[in-house]
């Protein structure tokens, strides 16, 4: 948020005076010999990096450290910008010893951060954009361009949202996407928390239309933010987080029955006693992935084709010890009688063991 006493002044003065400070801390950040010193500062979509370079009297260059101009720019550039035109990308504040200050602003020059956790992507440019307003006439090609990429990408993912809001809209009644997930309730009453987005177009699997993943409970009988503070839903969150970060293609692991998944959490357990094990003061948890639950198909009908729905429990002990068995019968074993119960039984936090 740009200083509230330069707020009140006028932009141009408001400049003048941010530039003298920035000038001032480089200047008390300099030490023993120097000719010149110049601050290059990049700020992109809410993004920065700067270099400070002091070059000597016999014209060798060293590194200087100095953060208060660094902060100060996020001013300078805010109090600079103009409705239309934007603010600058790049900056270059240069002092002579016993000179002029000297001040270059680039409103055109694509950013070249030297950091790799920084960048000019359509996302970094749309956040400029929002910050910092362009007119087309005032969008350089590159800047147009990558706006552009980011609008269309935008433009589609949220029509794949907003499809997805009326496909689960005819399985039951639905709650707005928040988290990643949403809820639904079906007409047996039954809640599901279903996770928002594996369906998203990704790159790595193109033509893709993915799957969401649900877990359905009992206890999901208020609203989603009630659903997500339960222990099913932590179960379901550890689920998740694997299947982001090791690409889990769930729909071809669950193809021939219900896969066991267990996991110990990372933060208090919960899980009521009787679902851990195998002794009885384990932290081990299990999962069932891949088991329907009646009311729900198989899949949605998405604008990219079927989009997969793999319905996720959590595992009795004795359940997840029989799948990894070396007993092929287990999977459809295990599947046929998880499908002989009843919606509400299935779904309970008191449901049986199958195995």
């Amino acid at each position: 948020m740009t200083d509230n006493k330069w707020a009140d002044m006028p932009p141009l003065q408001a400049q003048a005076g941010i530039i003298n400070e920035m000038a001032r801390s480089m200047l008390d950040a300099i030490t023993g010999d120097w000719d010149h010193a110049a601050y290059t500062i990049m700020r992109f979509g809410g993004q920065g990096s700067g270099s400070f370079e002091i070059v000597t009297s016999d014209g060798s260059i060293r590194l200087g450290m100095e953060r208060a101009a660094f902060r100060l720019s996020i001013d300078l550039k805010r109090v600079m910008f103009v409705k239309g035109r934007g603010s600058w990308f790049s900056m270059r504040l240069t002092l002579r010893n016993g000179g002029p200050v000297e001040a270059k602003f680039d409103y055109e020059t694509k950013p070249e951060f030297d950091s790799q956790i920084l960048g000019v992507t359509p996302y970094w440019t749309s956040r400029e954009q929002l910050e910092f307003p362009r007119d087309k006439a005032h969008q350089p090609p590159w800047y147009a361009e990558l706006l552009d990429r980011y609008i269309t990408a935008e433009q589609a993912r949220l029509d794949l949202w907003a499809a997805r809001d009326r496909l689960w809209a005819e399985v039951g009644q639905t709650s707005e996407v928040s988290g990643g997930s949403r809820l639904i309730t079906l007409t047996s009453g039954v809640g599901l928390l279903a996770t928002d987005g594996y369906s998203n177009p990704a790159p790595q699997h193109p033509g893709d239309p993915g799957f969401e993943l649900y877990l359905p409970s009992t206890l999901f009988d208020g609203d989603a933010d009630q659903a997500r503070q339960t222990w099913p839903c932590k179960a379901l969150n550890y689920l998740i987080g694997v299947t982001t970060e090791q690409d889990i293609d769930w729909p071809a692991q669950t193809a021939d029955g219900p896969v066991a998944v267990i996991y110990i959490p990372n933060y208090a357990n919960d899980t009521p006693e009787d679902w851990r094990g195998p002794q009885r003061d384990d932290e081990v948890c299990g999962l069932l992935v891949g088991v329907p639950h009646p009311g729900v198909p198989a899949s949605l009908n998405g604008p990219q084709g079927p989009i997969r729905l793999i319905g996720v429990l959590p595992a009795r002990p004795q359940e997840w010890a029989y799948l990894f068995s070396d007993d092929a019968a287990a999977r459809p074993t295990v599947a046929a009688r998880l499908a002989g119960l009843d919606a509400r039984t299935l779904a309970s936090p008191d449901r049986p063991s199958v195995a």
